[in-house]
């Protein structure tokens, strides 16, 4: 909601700091994080992670809680429309490569990103 779509996008900017090439999130992206698919994972009232999920795409999870990472994509797979998810995880993201993996996804190729600052 307008109310939360701050918090959310802190959580994401603090949870994502150390991984490498997220890109920040500012106030301009606020209107797409409300256009759908960003969800808070809670359980019991306690927040465990944020995520974005659009389709058959999961475009980030991010636990806030030490070992929340299963529950929190768990929770957010069973919101995906589809019967299998597609993500992006940085090379360097060795926590959530062994999530992954534990979780049965299986690495199908490899990006390279390079841009250019005009």
């Amino acid at each position: 909601t307008e109310e939360t779509v701050g918090k959310w996008r802190s959580v994401y900017n603090e949870r994502m700091a150390d991984v490498d090439n997220t890109a920040t999130m500012t106030a301009r992206d606020e209107k797409e994080i409300l256009s759908g698919g960003a969800y808070f994972v809670h359980e019991s009232g306690e927040l465990l992670g944020i995520g974005w999920v659009q389709g058959s795409e999961l475009l980030c999870i991010a636990s806030v809680k030490r070992g929340a990472g299963e529950r929190v994509l768990k929770t957010l797979l069973t919101l995906a429309d589809c019967d299998r998810v597609t993500l992006d995880v940085a090379s360097t993201n060795r926590r959530a490569l062994r999530l992954y993996d534990r979780m049965g996804f299986l690495p199908v190729g490899e990006k390279a990103k390079w841009y250019q600052i005009l």
